[in-house]
């Protein structure tokens, strides 16, 4: 009998213990439902340290909400650091509930949407941080939101909208990073990942590798094509540029823009014969074109430029002997300049380059009254410019 009744009591100490810690459970999820985060904190804490209740499912579901609610409150009983930890514990929690619970099983399908709600609690925070231009608040609160949810893309998207607005590229960055390896096929995501790369922290190299993947996103999109041949250009990789601007018009033979590239390429590796050749095709569609009206009228202008500089120089006896053919010889370029610096300042009369530059022209060719004239307009917009 007494062997029996030892049995007994610890049969009864252990069933008591159980019950006393399922007790917490209970006290805890009252003192939440009633608001008392602390004392709901406590007694699920205490639940949660007993080897009886540790990886008891409601309990763990229970104290994922207890921790949830810390993580977002304002009562300021918690400190910014304690409610971080309360933030990844939830999600902790919430996600060994998933991966241990059985599919479809109660407490499987309550953490599955405890989370997704978790992740509404965050992403409609920075919603309303972003609607209020709260940027960087919205990035923070964004970035929190992808983290509970990884697989999901739109926080990662629109926290890299608040981190550009927020000016913090870096986030940005590290957003659309995150973005490109889930798989995002978002040509925006890639112009930006190409801006970030060209103008912030200047890596030329990243910069057309993100080119690469937005064309073959978009072939057809003519700003990654002009920007890729604008970066190999500053790398002076003309032949490349030109490869690349090649294929481009060879799909797309009526594309002024290409055609307008191929001039520029030409025209910086100084052959200016295949140059022409490309600007022609282009004012064949478009005889309006301000840039390469004004390339071309430059082309001449500084072949005209060219012959004066020359005669300048020209000793007394050179000068009597060459220097009237070289004069001519300039006077007949700067007459072929004169039409098409005329079209472009036509289509941009603000220009100050074209200005000055038909300035020189009618001074050379002696038409005082158009250099009084343009005289005139280029004091008005140097003054506009501050004297610039």
């Amino acid at each position: 009998m007494k062997r029996a009744l030892f049995l007994y009591t610890i049969m009864m100490t252990l069933v008591f213990g159980a019950f006393a810690q399922n007790a917490n459970v209970n006290r805890a999820d009252k003192a939440f439902k009633d608001g008392n985060l602390v004392e709901a904190k406590n007694l699920i804490d205490e639940a949660a340290s007993n080897d009886k209740t540790r990886d008891d499912a409601r309990m763990k579901y229970t104290r994922a909400l207890i921790y949830q609610s810390i993580s977002v409150d304002n009562s300021g009983e918690f400190n910014p650091a304690e409610q971080e930890s309360a933030r990844v514990l939830a999600v902790k929690l919430f996600e060994d509930l998933i991966a241990s619970e059985k599919e479809n099983s109660t407490y499987h399908i309550l953490a599955t949407q405890g989370k997704e709600n978790f992740y509404g609690l965050y992403f409609n925070q920075a919603v309303e941080f972003f609607n209020e231009d709260e940027f960087e608040d919205a990035m923070t609160y964004f970035q929190l939101a992808s983290e509970i949810l990884p697989g999901d893309t739109t926080a990662l998207l629109y926290g890299g909208y608040a981190a550009q607005n927020a000016d913090r590229w870096d986030v940005a960055q590290n957003l659309y990073e995150q973005l490109v390896a889930a798989g995002s096929q978002d040509i925006t995501v890639f112009k930006t990942m190409v801006y970030i790369h060209r103008a912030i922290d200047v890596n030329a190299d990243k910069a057309l590798s993100y080119i690469q993947k937005a064309r073959a996103i978009d072939p057809s999109d003519q700003d990654l094509t002009r920007e890729m041949v604008n970066i190999l250009i500053e790398q002076e990789k003309m032949d490349q540029a030109l490869t690349e601007m090649e294929k481009a018009v060879a799909a797309e033979p009526n594309n002024e823009m290409y055609h307008l590239n191929i001039g520029i390429i030409y025209d910086n590796k100084g052959d200016l014969e295949n140059a022409m050749k490309s600007y022609n095709r282009v004012l064949e569609l478009d005889p309006n074109n301000f840039e390469v009206n004004f390339n071309v009228g430059a082309i001449y202008y500084n072949r005209g430029a060219e012959l004066v500089q020359e005669a300048n120089n020209m000793d007394l006896d050179d000068y009597q002997t060459k220097g009237k053919e070289l004069e001519k010889q300039a006077k007949e370029q700067f007459e072929k300049a004169l039409p098409y610096l005329e079209k472009a300042f036509s289509s941009k009369q603000d220009d100050v380059q074209t200005v000055q530059t038909l300035v020189t022209v009618y001074s050379q060719l002696g038409n005082t009254a158009k250099v009084q004239s343009l005289t005139n307009l280029l004091e008005m917009l140097l003054g506009d410019d501050g004297g610039e």
